[in-house]
């Protein structure tokens, strides 16, 4: 019997373990600018998570009002300043992670000389969209010439 008794509370405890809240929160890319964060929050767990909170150096920014399904995958857009930031989630079940990132102020824009001029997309695709428009041309001709009159049962 007491060799059974460790192996009945890890047999006890394995659903517990596992029914923990799990959530990841990943930096996915940026937005129009380097200032424009876009974050992913997933439920790596097996409950449902409700009530994220978003913080950004220790200040709650947010509370996501949501149910977040096992499984289950949102984004949100944070909107940071330049510098080093530390961003963290966690829910009311406790479920936490965070991440670190470091938000660049240099926002890169094109410059266009003198002797360069824009061209619409019609200007640089014409010889694509003239080609495109003989091989539906074509196509349709082949299909008129070798269709089939049908029978006439009359």
């Amino acid at each position: 019997m007491k060799n059974l008794l460790p192996l009945i509370t890890i047999l006890f405890l394995i659903p517990i373990i596992l029914a923990q809240p799990k959530i990841e929160l990943k930096h996915i890319g940026y937005g129009k600018t380097p200032q424009e964060i876009h974050v992913q929050l997933s439920n790596t767990g097996n409950t449902t998570l409700t009530n994220i909170e978003i913080y950004v150096d220790n200040e709650k920014i947010e509370t996501i009002k949501t149910s977040l399904s096992p499984k289950k995958i949102i984004e949100y857009i944070l909107y940071l300043t330049p510098g080093k930031h530390f961003v963290e989630a966690n829910t009311t079940e406790g479920a936490y992670d965070s991440f670190e990132i470091n938000v660049s102020a240099f926002t890169t824009t094109t410059v266009l000389t003198e002797n360069e001029e824009t061209k619409s997309f019609l200007e640089q695709k014409k010889t694509e969209i003239i080609i495109g428009m003989f091989i539906i041309f074509f196509g349709i001709v082949i299909w008129v010439l070798t269709r089939r009159p049908r029978l006439s049962l009359d």
